[in-house]
């Protein structure tokens, strides 16, 4: 028995020379699956990160700009940094902080005097030191 295919609606190269999953209708969706959509992909992050203290200006929300933008189906997230201080941050129902946020983002706590990682990675394994290994 053979079993026949079609290619991935998601992944066909339609208008504007982009992929289903990258067009304005579908694009919120794509982005916020895109780790469940595409099978093989490359993603590349900065070595250092930088602690984040959180010093909110909730008059930043009350502006008449600010509410309409979080108010947009298409909305997401939304923050404001400046310098190292996260002066405001809001997300869509749907999409919370910590899916937008990089496993390696830092905040720094109120009660703490060092960043703490909003989200702890797994330990690396000592690389092997010694002569006669591969460079």
């Amino acid at each position: 028995m053979t079993l026949s295919s079609i290619p991935n609606p998601d992944f066909v190269t339609l208008y504007d020379n982009k992929a289903r999953w990258d067009l304005p209708d579908h694009r919120r969706h794509g982005f916020h699956n895109l780790h469940t959509t595409l099978r093989y992909g490359m993603s590349l992050r900065a070595p250092g990160v930088l602690p984040l203290r959180k010093e909110v200006d909730w008059t930043i929300g009350e502006r008449s700009e600010v509410a309409r933008f979080l108010a947009m189906p298409h909305f997401s997230a939304f923050v404001v940094v400046r310098d190292a201080r996260i002066l405001y941050e809001s997300y869509a129902p749907d999409f919370g902080a910590r899916q937008a946020a990089s496993p390696h983002v830092y905040h720094q706590d109120d009660n703490q005097s060092d960043a703490r990682p909003l989200r702890r990675r797994r330990p690396r394994r000592p690389r092997p030191q010694g002569e006669g290994l591969p460079t």
